[in-house]
């Protein structure tokens, strides 16, 4: 799935603001809500992509994409995880 096909997704839940429960989230949430909304993707692909990547792809992953090489080595290891990510799902309902 492209970048591009999770424009729309409705299955990504950001924890900015307030919860229904009146808890404050704090800079963490913030900062992994603003992680997901870049990317475009829901809590686990974040999950499993934090747990699994090395730290050159999780660098990518969050640091500064000022090339356009960067930013086409971030996309194609993104979607390599999120691919990786389905096909695992898919083996555990099974």
């Amino acid at each position: 799935m492209t970048r591009l096909e999770r424009k729309n997704r409705e299955d990504i839940d950001y924890k900015m603001g307030r919860s229904t429960e009146g808890r404050s989230y704090g800079m963490f949430d913030l900062f992994d809500d603003s992680i997901k909304s870049f990317w475009r993707i829901n809590d686990s692909e974040y999950d499993y992509i934090a747990e699994t990547a090395t730290d050159d792809e999780l660098d990518l992953f969050v640091g500064q994409l000022n090339t356009i090489g960067k930013k086409r080595k971030a996309l194609k290891v993104i979607n390599s995880y999120i691919i990786k990510h389905g096909t695992n799902n898919n083996k555990r309902t099974e």
